[in-house]
């Protein structure tokens, strides 16, 4: 038993002995012998320059090129996104201005709109105040007057008096005139 244990302790303190050697060996504290360089796994981890520790200068040159290549990288992210941002701008001015005329061109049919709602209003104003002069008078007279008006006003006047008055006039029209106004009639009213 005494000597398992004494095998069993010199094996433990010759791979204590060995890790240490492997490890100041891969940190290159002291050189690998050229046999075990030749061991696959072994030697790829004991190259000679394989895992040089870097000066502080060098360690410095690589962080200073590793942010050179990222501010680098960041201009130029920059500029595409300045570019995309001075599309967007132009877009956006262009839409400002179709925006403008478009507005513009509501305000100017709104006014014609108003205007013409104004013209009808006022037209129908007049049609229907002809319309109580001409009621006033006897058939026979409103239907000479009416007669030299334009067919338009005649409809106008015409569709503003009571269906009784408005007939009793159209009789007393001539027959031509009077059919050509109640086709119009026809045809203006839904």
């Amino acid at each position: 038993m005494k000597t398992i244990k004494g095998a069993l302790l010199a094996l433990i303190i010759i791979a204590i002995l060995s890790g240490s050697v492997y490890m100041l060996m891969v940190m290159d504290v002291i050189p690998a012998p050229a046999f075990l360089q030749r061991i696959p796994v072994v030697g790829e981890q004991l190259q000679p320059g394989s895992k040089r520790a870097l000066t502080p200068e060098e360690r410095l040159q690589e962080k200073y090129s590793a942010l050179e290549k990222e501010l680098a990288t960041r201009d130029q992210q920059i500029k595409e996104m300045q570019a995309q941002l001075n599309q967007v701008e132009k877009q956006l001015q262009g839409a400002e201005a179709a925006n403008k005329e478009l507005q513009a061109e509501n305000e100017s049919l709104t006014k014609q709109i108003e205007e013409l709602e104004t013209g009808q209003r006022n037209q129908q104003a007049a049609y229907k105040d002809m319309a109580r002069y001409f009621t006033e008078m006897k058939a026979q007279d409103a239907a000479e007057l009416i007669s030299r008006q334009q067919e338009q006003d005649i409809i106008g006047i015409l569709g503003e008096m009571e269906p009784r008055e408005a007939a009793a006039i159209l009789e007393k029209m001539e027959r031509e005139k009077a059919a050509a106004i109640t086709r119009q009639m026809l045809a203006v009213s839904p």
